[in-house]
């Protein structure tokens, strides 16, 4: 599956060619990359932090609630959000990530897709 842009959080499968979703660039902007990485679970990224926005890592608009999105198409993100929704062990939850912590806290999820 090489060449072919997928999204980079831990476990996910979308890419541009098997999902719906648009697969947005992580920020310029170093501490709220670092909550991306975060959020998706790939520390291993935080050597390339420096220049992670002009690499063909992505993450998928999965993972971020409606409300994060300036269209209803999902395809263009507010100003400043981050990812918060995120498969943990096959059970759908969500994460919030704060600058204040290093640590993601669960939240509970909403089946209703009120988060979405």
């Amino acid at each position: 599956m090489s060449g072919v842009r997928r999204c980079a959080a831990l476990d996910c499968l979308n890419t541009a060619e098997n999902s719906d979703y648009s697969l947005f660039r992580f920020p310029l902007d170093i501490e709220r990359a670092k909550i991306w990485i975060k959020a998706c679970n790939r520390e291993d990224l935080l050597p390339k932090i420096q220049n992670l926005h002009n690499t063909s890592y992505r993450v998928c608009g999965e993972h971020f609630s409606q409300k994060m999105f300036a269209n209803k198409s999902r395809t263009r993100l507010r100003k400043n959000v981050n990812p918060d929704i995120f498969l943990s062990l096959g059970r759908p939850s969500t994460v919030e990530v704060s600058l204040q912590t290093d640590e993601p806290r669960q939240k509970p999820y909403s089946c209703d897709g009120a988060g979405r």
